[in-house]
């Protein structure tokens, strides 16, 4: 499986790595959360731009993003999470191009966040325009209310890699422990069948154990929450940590 390396942390290898996310809807709160972050032990931060209230403003995400950069000293990932996919801001497919361009173009970002079920022309050209300017794009799919079969999660993430992602992302919701092990299934099996690293997280309660079980079961990364939770299930960066430890597999 080829590794993704970003800045000094190697995605892929040995532990899941663990990321956090800033949420705040002002540049005072972003930055609050980013210096936070710093101090974390966390491997990277993911900005959650789709909460920020100036992220239709123009040029203004690109800007703050330095900020946030030059405060972490980690790897940033930069997401606009759509409202179809758990997001918390609407935004037509046209001025999500035009944001995460100007992104690729005039940020600071060292991965951004691609939603596989966009149309093939944004993402295509988003993941064209990342690959020229080094960043890494983590394709994306998140399923809110359910658990998608076995074959149509290994489809999905196939059809990442088969459109450059450097990373494929699925998070689904679990209705009962069946589900749980479906994910987990998926999981296992798509370590072995691609040649890029993999994220998968059953959200929620039941989901949990998802989160601090990749090394045994081949996600590559994991989310674990500082202040507050992206996703439902995020469970607090200490907590994986410790969870991680008592399961790894290497000494």
């Amino acid at each position: 499986m080829e590794k993704v390396k970003v800045e000094n942390v190697m995605i892929g290898e040995g532990r899941p790595k663990i990321i956090v996310p800033i949420t705040g809807q002002t540049q005072e709160h972003i930055l609050l959360e980013a210096h936070q972050a710093r101090k974390s032990t966390c491997d990277i931060v993911e900005w959650r731009i789709d909460h920020f209230e100036g992220v239709k403003q123009q040029g203004l995400v690109a800007t703050l993003s330095h900020q946030v950069k030059d405060l972490l000293q980690k790897p940033l990932l930069i997401t606009f999470r759509t409202k179809a996919e758990g997001g918390a801001t609407e935004l037509a497919v046209e001025e999500y191009y035009i944001l995460y361009r100007d992104i690729l173009l005039n940020g600071s970002a060292d991965l951004i966040d691609l939603e596989l079920n966009l149309p093939d022309y944004i993402v295509l050209g988003l993941k064209n325009i990342a690959y020229l300017n080094n960043v890494q794009v983590i394709m994306s799919e998140h399923h809110f209310e359910k658990t998608p079969k076995k074959n149509q999660i290994i489809q999905s993430l196939h059809a990442m890699a088969n459109k450059g992602a450097n990373i494929a992302k699925i998070a689904t919701m679990p209705q009962d422990a069946e589900d749980v092990l479906t994910l987990l299934s998926a999981s296992v099996k798509l370590k072995t069948e691609l040649d890029i690293p993999v994220i998968c997280i059953a959200m929620g309660e039941l989901g949990q154990v998802s989160r601090f079980t990749g090394e045994l079961f081949g996600s590559a990364a994991t989310f674990a929450s500082l202040e507050s939770d992206s996703a439902p299930g995020q469970l607090p960066l200490g907590k994986v940590e410790e969870l991680q430890n008592l399961l790894k597999l290497s000494h």
